[in-house]
């Protein structure tokens, strides 16, 4: 089997601002969903990271992945208030796996 990778950035609001071969969408506050455009095989390995707020190296997310499905992953972002609140926030991420 060949490995696929996917990547891009997803702007607070949902839309794609940069890659190709997914679509994504804001769900509600701090929660984004990732459709792969072809499924892969099984779930892939998804890295994400959350983008710095006006360029600040010290603003930090938490970030949650639910499981990935083969063609779906769901992200949660949240702030580092106590209790962590969900945030919306820009990031990156990386899919990898099989065809």
């Amino acid at each position: 089997m060949a490995t696929r990778t996917i990547y891009g950035q997803v702007e607070s609001n949902g839309n794609v601002l940069a890659g190709a071969g997914f679509q994504s969408s804001r769900v509600s506050t701090g929660v984004y969903t990732i459709d792969f455009t072809q499924d892969f095989t099984s779930g892939p390995a998804v890295n994400v990271t959350p983008i710095g707020y006006d360029n600040n190296p010290w603003y930090i997310r938490h970030v949650f992945i639910k499981e990935p499905s083969s063609g779906q992953c769901i992200v949660y972002l949240f702030d580092t208030s106590s209790p962590p609140v969900p945030s919306d926030n820009r990031f990156n991420f990386i899919a990898i796996g099989e065809d």
